[in-house]
């Protein structure tokens, strides 16, 4: 997509609205939605009042569970470019005409081999994703 949008807007199954985000509502970029910020502080991001029941962001690629102003908020984790713990984290959301079900899933995998991968087939940004995931021994 040469000009993605920065929100989709969906509805599960039973009637929850849901808001597909990067970031926080209408950006694709700042500090987005951490386990550490405060309920003001994700209030002035736009969360509280995004018109929207669920929302699924990513970004900082931690997983998270919130709810503000009855807003309940997803951070769905990385696959593959994982903060803490090292390894893939995803979100499995399960939806019916009875609700939904929230998920984080988590699996280990060889950093070591993957990154060798990265560098034998000469992708762009090895270097990159090495320094990025720590083990360059500066990250």
């Amino acid at each position: 997509m040469a000009d993605p949008p920065l929100e989709s807007r969906y509805w599960l199954p039973h009637g929850t609205r849901v808001l597909l985000v990067h970031a926080s509502p209408g950006r694709d970029d700042g500090p987005g939605l951490t386990v550490e910020a405060s309920d003001a502080q994700l209030a002035e991001r736009g969360f509280a009042e995004c018109d929207a029941d669920l929302v699924l962001t990513g970004h900082t690629h931690v997983p998270a569970d919130r709810t503000l102003a009855g807003v309940r908020l997803i951070n769905v984790g990385s696959v593959s470019l994982p903060t803490k713990p090292r390894g893939a984290t995803w979100t499995m959301v399960d939806a019916d005409e009875t609700g939904y079900r929230i998920e984080h899933m988590e699996a280990a995998y060889d950093l070591a081999e993957v990154l060798a991968a990265l560098e034998a087939t000469h992708h762009p940004t090895a270097a990159w994703l090495e320094h990025k995931l720590g083990r360059d021994g500066s990250g």
